[in-house]
C-alpha cells in the first residue's frame, strides 16, 4: 500500500515538473519570437485589444476558464453540464446584444435579381466586368455582323471570342455613316464600350443581327433593321426614338419565377431519384432534405465530364441524359422505389414547389464583383454549348457555381437567385434530421438545445444570413461540409447503407468549388481515421476522393498548364495536392496495420494531426511569411468579434462565443467523436489564415466580401451540428445503458 502511494507521489511530481518545462520553455520561446518579430507580435496586440470588444473579450476568457475550472470538478454531473450549457448560451446572447444585428435592409424583398442588373449598379463591380456583362445580355441569341478585317481587332476580342459564340459572328462589306446618321441612331438609349456605341434600339428586341458601323474614329452597333432603315430608308420610317432599358427588359422576361421553379425541381429530381433508393424507407426527412444539393451535386460533375469529353450543352442533351438517368435508376431501384412511404414523398414535393415559388416571387438576391465573373462563366457555358475554351478563367472560381448558374441561362429565367436559400433550407433540415436519426429518433435534451440555440445564433449572424442570399458559394458549400460530417458520424453509429457514394460525392463538389477545398477534404478525411469503427470504414471513400482530386489536378495540368491565374492554381500547387492525396491514401493504410507503436499514435492522433497545423503555421509565420502574416492577423482575428476595423460593430462574436463556450462541455465526455469535433474546428481555422498566408498580392481585408470571413461561414453549420451530437453524445450513452439495466 505504501509503495503504490510512493508511486503515485512520484509520478504526480513528474507530472508537474514537465509542466513547469513546457511552461518555461514557452515563455523563452515567445520572448525570442517578440525580439524577432516585433511586427507580429504588435499584430498580435492589435488583434486582441484593437479588434476585439474588450468588455466582450474579458467577459467570455474568463467565463471560459471559469468553466474549465467547474467542469473540471463536478463535470460528471449532467447537471453541472446543463448550466455550463445555461451559461454558454446567456453569454451568447449577451455579446450579441453588444453587436450590429440591423441588416434587414440587405435581406429586402423585391430586388432586381438579373445578373445584368447587379454588374451595372455594384459599385464593387470593376468596370471591365460590367462592361463584359452587358455585352454578353446585348448579344444574348443574336448574331453579329463585321467587316473581315475587324475580326482582328484587338480592342472587340472579348467580344468575338466570348460574348458571341464563333458561329454567330459573320463577315460582312464595311458601312460607315455620316455625322447626320449618327445623330439619328445615337438619339436612343446607348452604353460606351472602349471606342463603341452600343444602341438599344426600337428593333433591337426583335432583331436577329447586330450590325457595326464606322462613324469617324468610332464604332456603332445596332440592330440591321435601324441601320438599314437610317441609311437607305430616311424619309419613309418614322422613328419613335424610345428604345429599350436592357435592365427592364431583363427583370421582365418572360415567366422566369416559375422557369427558376421548374430548374430547382429539376435538381430536386435529380437527388431524389438517387438518394430515395438509398435511405428513402429508413431515414425518409434525411433522404429528403438531401436532395437538392445531392441534385446540384451530380449536375455540377455531369457539367464536368460533358466539357471533358466534349459532349455538346444544350437543352437537348440536358434532358435527355436527365431523363435516361432518372429512367435507368427507377427501373433498376424500382423495388426500393415501392418501399417507400409516398404520402411523405408527396407532401414534402408539395412544400417543395410552394417554398421554390415564395423565394421566386420573394426575390432576395444580392451580386457582387465575383458573382458577376463567375455567372458570366455560366451564362457563356449556356450560350457555347461548353466550358472547354473558358476553363482556365473558371477554374479558380471553382466549378460548381458556374454549372448551376448555367442552368438558368439554358433555360432562359437569368441568373438563379432561388437556388441560394434553397440550399440553406436544406442544410437546417439536415442538420435537424440527421440529429434526429443519430440519436435513434430518441429525445436527446443536451443536444436539442445545443443545437436549436445553435441556429437561432446562425439565424442571428449577419454572415451566415447573408450567405443565403449572396450570389457566392460559400453558402452552397457550407451545406456540402455539413452532409460530408452527417454522414460520416451517421455511419459511425449505424450502418447506413451506400454512406460512400454520398460522402465522395459531397467531398468532390467541395474540391471543384473551392480551389482550397481539396486542402480542407483531405484534411478532414486523415481526420476522421480517428473515428472509424465496425461500422465506419474509409477504405473506400479515401481512395475514391484522392483519385478524383488527382484526376482534376491532371486535367487542369493537360488542359490549362500555365495559362491558369497565378494567384489561385499553378501546375506547382496541383503538384502538391496530389502529393497531400498520395500521402493521405498511404497515411490510411499505415493507420489501419496493427503494429505496437502504432497504438500510441491512435490514441493521441486529433492531438498531433491538429497540433501539426499548428506547428507548421507558426514555421511559416515565423520563418517565410513574416510580413504577410502581420497584416493578415488583425483582419483574421476581427472575423471572431463584434469589431472590425475602425470600430465597425459586426455581430460575429456571438456565434464564435457560443462554440468556443461549448469546446469545454464537449471535451469532458472524453469521447472521441468530442476530441475529432474540437480538433476539425481548430484546423479548420488555423488552415484557413495558413492558407491566406501564400495568396501573394491578396492580403485579408475588412468587410463581408473578405475571403477569409466568408470561408468561415463554410464550417458555421457543421460546427452547430458536431458540437450538438458530441456533447449530446454522453447523454445518449447513459440512456442506453439505463434502457440495458432496465431490460435485465
Amino acid at each position: 500500500m505504501y509503495q503504490s502511494e510512493v508511486r503515485e507521489e512520484l509520478s504526480m511530481n513528474k507530472k508537474a515538473l514537465l509542466k513547469i518545462v513546457v511552461s518555461a520553455l514557452v515563455c523563452m520561446g515567445f520572448a525570442v519570437i517578440s525580439n524577432r518579430m516585433p511586427a507580429l507580435m504588435g499584430a498580435v496586440y492589435q488583434a486582441v485589444f484593437g479588434e476585439f470588444d474588450h468588455t466582450d473579450f474579458l467577459f467570455v476568457m474568463g467565463l471560459f476558464v471559469v468553466e474549465i475550472v467547474v467542469l473540471q470538478k463536478w463535470g460528471k454531473d449532467m447537471r453541472c453540464r446543463y448550466l455550463c450549457l445555461g451559461t454558454a448560451i446567456i453569454a451568447s446572447f449577451i455579446v450579441l446584444s453588444n453587436g450590429d444585428t440591423n441588416f434587414t435592409e440587405r435581406l429586402a424583398p423585391g430586388a432586381n435579381t438579373t445578373l445584368i442588373y447587379g454588374a451595372v449598379t455594384d459599385q464593387n463591380v470593376l468596370e471591365e466586368g460590367r462592361q463584359n456583362a452587358f455585352v454578353e445580355y446585348y448579344f444574348d441569341g443574336k448574331n453579329l455582323i463585321v467587316p473581315g478585317a475587324e475580326i482582328d481587332n484587338e480592342e472587340y476580342q472579348y467580344i468575338y471570342r466570348m460574348a458571341v459564340p464563333a458561329r454567330r459572328v459573320v463577315t460582312g462589306q464595311e458601312c460607315a455613316v455620316t455625322e447626320k446618321e449618327a445623330g439619328v441612331i445615337l438619339s436612343y438609349p446607348v452604353r460606351e464600350y472602349g471606342s463603341g456605341y452600343f444602341v438599344l434600339d426600337e428593333f433591337w428586341e426583335r432583331t436577329d443581327h447586330i450590325r457595326m458601323a464606322k462613324w469617324g474614329e468610332k464604332d456603332i452597333f445596332c440592330s440591321e433593321e435601324l441601320l438599314d432603315v437610317v441609311l437607305n430608308h430616311p424619309d419613309d420610317v418614322t422613328l419613335s426614338g424610345e428604345g429599350v432599358d436592357l435592365l427592364a427588359y431583363a427583370e421582365k422576361g418572360s415567366y422566369r419565377e416559375a422557369k427558376q421553379t421548374f430548374v430547382i425541381l429539376l435538381l430536386v429530381l435529380i437527388g431524389s431519384v438517387i438518394v430515395l433508393p438509398l435511405w428513402g424507407r429508413d431515414y425518409p426527412y434525411l433522404a429528403l432534405l438531401s436532395s437538392l444539393p445531392v441534385g446540384a451535386a451530380v449536375w455540377c460533375i455531369a457539367c464536368v465530364l460533358f466539357m471533358a469529353f466534349n459532349i455538346p450543352y444544350n437543352v437537348i442533351t440536358v434532358l435527355t441524359c436527365t431523363v435516361l438517368g432518372a429512367g435507368i435508376r427507377l427501373f433498376r431501384k424500382w423495388n426500393k422505389f415501392k418501399e417507400l412511404d409516398w404520402t411523405t414523398c408527396f407532401n414534402f414535393a408539395l412544400l417543395a414547389v410552394v417554398t421554390t415559388v415564395f423565394f421566386a416571387c420573394f426575390k432576395i438576391c444580392n451580386v457582387y464583383a465575383d458573382s458577376v465573373t463567375r455567372c458570366t462563366y455560366g451564362y457563356r457555358m449556356a450560350i457555347f454549348g461548353g466550358l472547354r475554351d473558358v476553363l482556365e478563367n473558371i477554374a479558380p472560381f471553382g466549378m460548381l457555381e458556374p454549372m448551376i448558374m448555367s442552368m438558368g441561362y439554358l433555360f432562359k429565367c437569368d441568373a438563379l437567385y432561388v437556388f441560394y436559400p434553397l440550399m440553406a433550407i436544406s442544410g437546417i433540415g439536415i442538420m435537424c434530421a440527421g440529429l434526429y436519426y443519430v440519436n435513434g429518433r430518441k429525445d436527446n435534451y443536451m443536444a436539442a438545445a445545443i443545437l436549436g440555440a445553435g441556429i437561432v445564433l446562425l439565424f442571428s449572424n449577419f454572415d451566415y444570413m447573408f450567405s443565403t442570399v449572396l450570389m457566392a458559394v460559400h453558402g452552397p458549400t457550407a451545406v456540402y461540409f455539413l452532409m460530408f460530417f452527417v454522414i460520416i458520424i451517421m455511419k459511425k453509429q449505424m450502418n447506413i447503407e451506400k454512406y460512400e457514394w454520398i460522402v465522395v460525392l459531397a467531398a468532390t463538389v467541395i474540391l471543384l468549388t473551392r480551389i482550397e477545398g481539396a486542402v480542407y477534404i483531405m484534411f478532414f478525411l486523415a481526420l476522421s481515421l480517428g473515428i472509424e469503427n465496425e461500422f465506419l470504414k474509409l477504405d473506400k471513400v479515401i481512395p475514391a476522393v484522392a483519385g478524383v482530386l488527382i484526376t482534376w489536378n491532371v486535367f487542369q495540368m493537360i488542359m490549362i498548364g500555365r495559362d491558369g491565374n497565378p494567384m489561385f492554381w499553378t501546375p506547382e500547387r496541383g503538384a502538391l495536392l496530389i502529393a497531400g492525396a498520395l500521402f493521405v491514401v498511404v497515411a490510411a493504410w499505415i493507420f489501419r496495420r496493427s503494429w505496437p507503436w502504432l497504438n500510441y499514435v491512435k490514441n493521441h492522433y486529433f492531438l498531433y494531426l491538429a497540433g501539426g497545423i499548428c506547428l507548421a503555421t507558426i514555421v511559416v509565420v515565423i520563418f517565410v511569411k513574416r510580413d504577410v502574416a502581420s497584416i493578415n492577423l488583425p483582419v483574421f482575428l476581427s472575423h471572431f468579434s463584434n469589431n472590425e476595423g475602425m470600430n465597425n460593430r459586426i455581430n460575429a462574436g456571438a456565434f464564435w462565443t457560443f462554440i468556443l463556450l461549448l469546446c469545454p462541455i464537449v471535451i469532458k465526455s472524453g469521447r472521441k467523436a468530442a476530441r475529432y469535433t474540437v480538433s476539425m474546428l481548430v484546423g479548420y481555422i488555423v488552415l484557413i489564415y495558413f492558407i491566406c498566408l501564400f495568396r501573394d498580392g491578396a492580403p485579408l481585408h475588412y468587410g463581408y466580401y473578405d475571403s477569409g470571413r466568408k470561408t468561415l461561414v463554410q464550417i458555421m453549420p457543421a460546427a452547430i451540428w458536431m458540437l450538438a451530437y458530441s456533447a449530446g453524445d454522453r447523454e445518449h450513452r447513459v440512456k442506453i445503458k439505463d434502457e440495458k439495466y432496465i431490460k435485465k
